[in-house]
């Protein structure tokens, strides 16, 4: 069900297993991620959030191209001297060669980043990771960095634990520009406002 639309930004309500889920479109802006930005950072209420990159959600073909992915943000992270931390877990994968399963599922290392960012820092650190999609965890109450990264690491960046330990999971779709918004409390209102808001 549509709740709102306008010329260059849209907001779609969608109930699925009776958790209302929000999707906002948002490729149509001139300046995208400039408005992921200043999103977050109005939802959130300026508290700080834990981000978490999940090699998962690449669209890549091969699990090589997954590594060199992770690779590359992990050293861009370094670079700017931006703490991280992350966690690999093993998964199956069909061994294939021009489309045909060869042989049986393989196992496979997949990665996740998890990194906490303040308000100040989020400018900054979401240019730099501005090409990978990307979690977004807003606790109920302000957290510090120690509390959200321990979470990131308790949990092993599992989307469906975190979930149930935020007030509200974001996950950005970089590629289509795209956020879907979960939270335990009703929130049209509130994005109806933001994204009014935004259309100037």
């Amino acid at each position: 069900m549509g709740i709102f639309q306008s010329k260059k930004i849209k907001l779609e309500k969608v109930n699925n297993e009776g958790k209302d889920l929000y999707f906002i479109d948002y490729y149509k802006l001139n300046e995208p991620e400039g408005f992921l930005i200043n999103f977050i950072q109005d939802y959130s209420e300026n508290k700080n959030s834990l981000l978490v990159v999940d090699a998962d959600n690449f669209y890549v073909k091969k699990h090589k191209e997954a590594d060199n992915r992770i690779n590359e943000l992990k050293t861009i992270l370094d670079n700017h001297c931006i703490p991280f931390k992350e966690v690999i877990s093993k998964k199956e994968v069909d061994n294939k060669i021009f489309g045909i399963k060869v042989q049986n599922s393989i196992k496979v290392n997949t990665s996740k980043i998890g990194l906490t960012v303040s308000a100040d820092q989020l400018s900054k650190v979401s240019n730099l990771i501005k090409d990978y999609s990307v979690f977004y965890y807003i606790a109920f109450d302000n957290m510090d960095s120690e509390t959200l990264i321990n979470q990131f690491l308790d949990t092993r960046g599992n989307y469906d634990e975190l979930s149930e330990l935020y007030e509200s999971a974001i996950f950005n779709d970089a590629y289509f520009r795209r956020m879907r918004v979960c939270s335990k409390k009703d929130i049209s209102q509130a994005l109806e406002s933001l994204i009014q808001k935004y259309q100037g």
